[in-house]
């Protein structure tokens, strides 16, 4: 009969799968004075958002589109993408928000960012998480964008 891990021993295992699993950062991902929030459909908003020197920068795309405007909705993943990979972003870093799983259970938003700006796109904020398995469901619908389009 095999004795089963202690506690200890099971909580040393999560530690190795956590560090075999961390990334490394820059520093300029932990401070961060002031984070902007532009409406993606908006061009105007993301290039003044894009140029204000903020430390982060979110182009919207959950709460600055009205449920069922597919106008707005392709207009805001484009002027996403163009943003990514047409302007200078300076020192901001580069996140988006898409929408949640309630209104994109597809995850179409994150496959149309990730696919269209690529490395550009350092992070994503997701809204209203209503717990870990939808996360877990994010980072396979993410990991499984990412392998088919070799990112």
């Amino acid at each position: 009969m095999s004795k089963m891990p202690s506690i200890q021993e099971r909580a040393l295992g999560l530690v190795r799968d956590h560090e075999a699993r961390a990334v490394a950062m820059e520093p300029r991902f932990f401070l961060q004075r002031g984070h902007l929030t532009a409406p993606a459909p908006v061009w105007k908003y993301v290039e003044g958002a894009v140029k204000s020197g903020a430390d982060l920068v979110m182009l919207d795309l959950e709460d600055s589109i009205p449920q069922g405007d597919d106008a707005a909705l392709a207009a805001g993943r484009a002027n996403g993408v163009r943003a990514l990979t047409e302007l200078d972003w300076g020192r901001s870093l580069r996140f988006f928000r898409p929408r949640g799983i309630a209104l994109d259970p597809g995850f179409e938003d994150v496959r149309a960012v990730v696919t269209g700006a690529g490395a550009r796109l350092e992070g994503l904020v997701w809204p209203k998480a209503e717990g870990a398995a939808e996360i877990a469901l994010l980072d396979e619908a993410f990991d499984a964008t990412c392998a088919i389009y070799g990112l």
